[in-house]
């Protein structure tokens, strides 16, 4: 908050993509396999993790506290994710621009 501040900046919105930590560890194998990604092992996921939980979880209830944070269930599609995540933005958009009835005549 304070560096958004100094910029002049605000935070609107934080989405959190919700996974299961198993089908973490699956998509990412799955993606070392794909793409050859050598930075996919099992050591490299547990110190991901363990940044995660020490430096961004802390975050999710400071945000959620301020009601600027929104869960999406990461476990679903790519594209339902995508939906879902869209979903959120316009709900944000249409309740700082409500639409303004037009004046007949």
């Amino acid at each position: 908050d304070e560096l958004l501040a100094t910029r002049n900046r605000r935070l609107d919105l934080g989405v959190e993509l919700a996974c299961d930590k198993q089908e973490l560890v699956r998509r990412l194998l799955d993606r070392a396999g794909k793409q050859g990604r050598v930075d996919d092992t099992p050591a490299v996921m547990t110190q991901r993790f363990e940044a995660y939980h020490r430096q961004t979880a802390p975050l999710l209830h400071y945000y959620r506290g301020r009601g600027l944070l929104h869960s999406v269930d990461g476990m679903q599609t790519p594209v339902q994710v995508f939906a879902e995540i869209g979903g959120v933005i316009d709900s944000l958009r249409s309740q700082s621009n409500p639409v303004r009835e037009k004046k007949s005549g």
